[in-house]
């Protein structure tokens, strides 16, 4: 092989060479436009999160907002409900103390009924005793006169006029 043979062989080799270079040029460009395709993506995708997180950062802090007014206002509700528990029991209170009261002055009461109602059977049995309008027993010295008959208990009502009796 002669000078020329080699020559065109180089030549050869040489063009082969420029081709792959430009092959692989190419392909890097085209691996570089991919490349760059995938960051614009990806840079939209970054974007769009971002919008995303400012987005719910900015929910976070109305909601947020909500809450602590909320907060407020329960704890109003709480301190108001607290007081109108103190008034229920104040109130209950005085409804048992009245009611204890009561029940003490209707036995009173009772006790004291049933005192008048032994004075008016005493001063009945004198009056059935006898015909006169004068208490002949020695514990009292009473003056009866008969007014009015009593419906509602069916009793005649008396009219009792005490003397007090000189104690020598």
């Amino acid at each position: 092989m002669t000078e020329n043979s080699q020559e065109i062989s180089k030549n050869h080799y040489r063009t082969l060479l420029k081709q792959k270079e430009q092959e692989m040029i190419d392909i890097s460009i085209q691996q570089i436009q991919e490349l760059e395709i995938i960051v614009r993506n990806k840079d939209e995708c970054i974007q769009k999160l971002e919008n995303d997180i400012q987005r719910l950062q900015k929910d976070f802090k109305y909601n947020l907002e909500i809450l602590q007014e909320r907060d407020k206002e329960l704890e109003g509700q709480d301190h108001s409900l607290n007081n109108y528990k103190k008034i229920i029991k104040e109130a209950e209170d005085k409804i048992l103390s009245l009611y204890s009261q009561l029940q003490k002055e209707e036995g009173t009461s009772d006790h004291f009924q049933k005192q008048k109602e032994k004075e008016v059977q005493h001063l009945k049995d004198h009056m059935e005793a006898g015909s006169s309008s004068r208490c002949i027993c020695t514990r009292c010295d009473v003056k009866v006169q008969k007014i009015v008959f009593c419906w509602k208990k069916n009793l005649p009502v008396w009219q009792l006029s005490y003397k007090r009796r000189k104690i020598n």
